[in-house]
């Protein structure tokens, strides 16, 4: 429940910043539109590193249920003994053999330590995640529409804007303009 909550509040904030990449695309404000793929690649790196956190909790959960069991039919086992009027001697050395809680905190940082490991290992592929692809495909869609993203694009880096810095489409006709003329007043 808890990591459901995070995931919808990652892929908010990736359509946020999706949104904000359109609008620089439209104005070709390219200096700005890297630091938020910069962004977007972060937030792609925590969501792995909430995936691993949670398989490294799921894996402990079920030592310690496992643990908790062991311990259930260890006194289960004691209370039939006890009827019995057996020895406690031997209640005294089950106990020894249960795993401190000591053990767990271990355990739980080492499997950190092994996921971290494999994670640095194997590099986050970006051009693979879903938000990651549909923010190359809105961006694309700003400068063409009706076009689907070209293959070469969706594998590679994300090409945000393959014109040049001057805008050629009207602003009032939003056609592309046949002989765009600059103010010389106006750089």
């Amino acid at each position: 429940g808890r990591y459901a909550a995070h995931y919808k509040e990652a892929e908010g904030i990736i359509d946020s910043i999706t949104d904000a990449m359109i609008i620089l695309e439209q104005h070709n404000l390219e200096e700005y539109k890297n630091d938020l793929i910069k962004d977007v690649e972060s937030i792609i790196e925590l969501e792995r590193e909430i995936n691993t956190r949670k398989e490294v909790l799921s894996e402990i959960q079920e030592k310690v249920k496992q643990n908790a069991d062991k311990r259930y039919q260890k006194q289960l086992q004691r209370r039939q003994r006890a009827s019995q009027d057996e020895d406690e001697e031997e209640e005294e050395e089950e106990e020894e053999e249960e795993e401190p809680e000591e053990d767990m905190i271990q355990l739980l940082n080492d499997k950190n330590k092994k996921k971290q490991a494999q994670n640095e290992k194997n590099k986050i592929d970006y051009n693979s995640h879903p938000k990651y692809i549909t923010m190359k495909q809105k961006i694309w869609a700003v400068h063409h529409q009706n076009e689907a993203l070209p293959d070469e694009l969706v594998g590679d880096e994300l090409v945000v804007n393959k014109k040049s810095d001057t805008n050629t489409i009207c602003p009032i006709s939003k056609s592309e303009m046949v002989h765009p003329m600059k103010n010389r007043q106006y750089g």
